[in-house]
């Protein structure tokens, strides 16, 4: 176990989105029907690589093909 600020601080920072995430996602488990809810949590597949991009991460085709084939499928599944 390493004991510096730097990584003290970065598992706090961590534990701290954890939780807003998990807490949002409860709330919104109570306050929305489970079919949007499923198709909301699904998209985690195209956000990851979103984010990526606004960080500044160069995204791949694939990646790319990937999102789609993965919006479509979702919406499928929806229907």
């Amino acid at each position: 176990f390493i004991k510096t600020n730097g990584v003290l601080f970065a598992g706090f920072e961590v534990a701290v989105w954890n939780t807003v995430g998990y807490l949002s996602q409860a709330r919104g488990l109570e306050s929305t029907p489970a079919s949007t809810c499923a198709f909301i949590c699904s998209l985690a597949v195209v956000v990851v690589p979103i984010l990526d991009f606004l960080a500044g991460k160069n995204i791949l085709k694939r990646e790319i093909a990937g999102a789609i084939l993965a919006v479509a499928g979702v919406a499928f599944l929806e229907m």
